[in-house]
């Protein structure tokens, strides 16, 4: 048995032993609890007892074993060792009566030693991420003004470039142009400019900014404090600056509705040294302001002139209250809704032209020109016409009255008067509030035959000059039933006349005072030459007595159709009204009934 200890242990595991152990009395062996770590030696220990359960000597002597110190346990694990390197050669390791125990540097790690590993470098990786964002934040120029950096190196701007040069498809003449652009693209000093629109719809521009290591970038913004952001890093970083357009309005009146922006940057090197970097241009496109003008007027002559007291009223609508309005100069006020009211002073004493002008910053300018008269008086234009049909309704027969009607101003004094006031009677005209006038005309029972009206309408002081006034002038005719009534009535007054040989006509033209009245009725022989319905709503008929002779005769007949029997001789019964007004040296009749000879 000694020997076979011997074998499984080595020289110096034996001289542990000495003599005052080997008088000790014999214990059982005490074996040491087993955790779930150690189980895989007790494992091997028992595969081998297995492949050894028929020597039962072995057995006997492994019981026989005296127990091992703890102190002892380190020859154990050299066996353990070579047990390894010659497992089936040793059968001394059977013998073992403890599992040998592990160093503590050789144990495993267990599962929540990784998930405690796994959470830290989850969180490790979240706070750096975290921090990365937040520098990238404080550097980033929103629409509302902050810049949004990104570092690079120098190499890494100058990349592209090279990467460019390199390139086998860009061979002969065309590469240098290629290179030539993208080193102007990649150029520090060069400004990269790109148009966008935010998510509030507003438009915007990005520039990227190359700023070197410890530079500041300055941004100049019209109308505001200039944006600076210093580069307090070793490497080189791309700034993109993304700011709204409006931010760039001029914020003054404009003239022209397109405005070009050059943003002015600057950057300022570490040695202190600034100088400003290229930018490209872009343009901004602004509304143009409208007026419409409601006062002043044109007149009736097309003019516009002050008032009596030479003041000219001018009124309006621009876009909106925010717009200045100034007329020749001088700012008026503005209401709720654009609307602008002034009052001009005239003050020369010729025409003038008066300038109104509507701007607001951002906008176009406008401005309208109309041409001020100094107040002269200007009569209103007079209306005056008589609505009756002449040959109808002023004419009659059996009645003695006749109603005249007729248009004139509103405000206008009407007044009618007869050539024979004697026999005719006109009344007083009335002029309702649409200018509308009406009056009668009265005959005695006796007359028959014509007389000439007269209108005259006045509006206005005649005192001062300041009146407008109009004149008109018709017929209003009584006549008999008949032809053969016309002959004896006039017959009865032995005031019936035949123009021919006994009447020739330049006899009764010379006394016209005498016979140019409704008193004396004439027969005229003659031929229709021509007919024409004049402004007053009568035909006048032309013509030739067999004398030679030419006259005018005004057609009261309603039987009559001189135009549709021209080149006809008739017998024509009638007054002697006097000369014509368009030519005097022609009478004038007016005939009331036609027969043909």
């Amino acid at each position: 048995d000694k020997t076979e200890f011997e074998e499984l242990d080595d020289e110096d595991a034996c001289d542990e032993f000495d003599e005052e152990e080997e008088e000790e009395e014999v214990r059982p062996p005490r074996f040491a609890k087993k955790t779930p770590a150690k189980r895989a030696p007790v494992r091997i220990r028992d595969e081998e007892d297995e492949d050894d359960e028929d020597d039962e000597d072995d057995d006997e002597d492994d019981e026989e074993l005296p127990p091992r110190r703890p102190a002892k346990k380190a020859p154990v694990r050299i066996r353990e060792e070579e047990d390894d390197e010659d497992d089936e050669d040793d059968d001394s390791y059977e013998y073992e009566p403890t599992p040998p125990r592990r160093d503590k540097k050789n144990k495993g790690n267990g599962p929540l030693f990784w998930i405690l590993l796994v959470a830290i470098l989850v969180v490790i990786v979240c706070i750096v991420a975290a921090g990365v964002l937040m520098l990238q934040s404080s550097n980033t120029l929103s629409c509302s003004g902050m810049l949004q950096g990104t570092e690079q190196t120098s190499a890494q701007v100058n990349q592209p470039a090279n990467q460019q040069q390199t390139n086998p498809q860009q061979t002969g003449t065309q590469s240098a142009p290629a290179a030539n652009q993208q080193q102007t693209e990649n150029d520090p000093n060069v400004v990269k400019l790109e148009e966008s629109v935010n998510d509030n719809g507003q438009p915007c521009v990005i520039l990227n900014i190359t700023a070197t290591p410890h530079s500041v970038v300055t941004l100049q913004l019209p109308n505001q404090s200039d944006s600076v952001t210093p580069n307090d890093s070793d490497n080189t970083v791309i700034y993109r600056l993304t700011v709204t357009k409006d931010t760039f309005n001029p914020n003054v009146p404009l003239t022209e509705s397109t405005y070009e922006v050059n943003p002015v940057i600057y950057r300022t090197e570490s040695d202190g040294t600034t100088h400003q970097l290229t930018v490209p241009s872009f343009v901004l496109t602004f509304p143009t302001l409208t007026i419409d003008l409601e006062k002043p007027v044109e007149n009736d002559e097309g003019i516009i002139m002050a008032d009596k007291q030479n003041n000219v009223a001018i009124s309006g609508h621009v876009d909106d209250y925010d717009v200045s309005v100034t007329v020749d100069g001088k700012p008026v006020i503005v209401y709720e809704g654009g609307l602008f009211m002034a009052d001009y002073n005239m003050t020369a004493t010729e025409p003038v032209t008066v300038v109104i002008t509507a701007d607001k910053p951002n906008y176009v300018s406008t401005s309208k020109e109309i041409e001020v008269h100094p107040y002269v008086y200007t009569p209103e234009k007079m209306i005056l016409t008589v609505a009756n049909d002449p040959t109808k309704e002023l004419r009659v027969e059996k009645s003695t009255t006749i109603s005249v009607r007729g248009q004139t101003l509103v405000g206008a004094t009407v007044t009618a008067t007869s050539d024979l006031p004697s026999r005719v009677v006109c009344g007083s005209v009335t002029v309702d509030g649409e200018g509308n006038y009406t009056f009668m005309v009265t005959m005695d029972s006796t007359f028959y035959g014509v007389s000439r009206i007269t209108l005259t309408s006045e509006k206005g002081d005649r005192e001062s000059g300041e009146f407008s006034s109009g004149e008109i002038s018709f017929y209003v005719a009584r006549a008999y039933e008949s032809k053969d009534a016309f002959n004896s009535g006039y017959n009865k007054t032995k005031s019936y006349k035949e123009i021919g040989s006994k009447n020739p006509l330049k006899t009764i033209v010379d006394q016209k005072d005498t016979y140019a009245s409704p008193s004396y009725g004439f027969r005229i022989t003659a031929k229709v030459e021509s007919v024409e319905t004049r402004a007053d709503g009568l035909s006048y008929v032309k013509l030739t007595l067999t004398s030679g002779e030419s006259v005018i005769a005004i057609n009261y007949g309603n039987k009559w159709d001189p135009a549709s029997n021209i080149g006809k001789k008739y017998n024509l019964y009638g007054n002697f009204l006097g000369m014509s007004e368009s030519d005097e040296s022609v009478p004038l009749f007016a005939i009331f009934f036609a027969v043909a000879k």
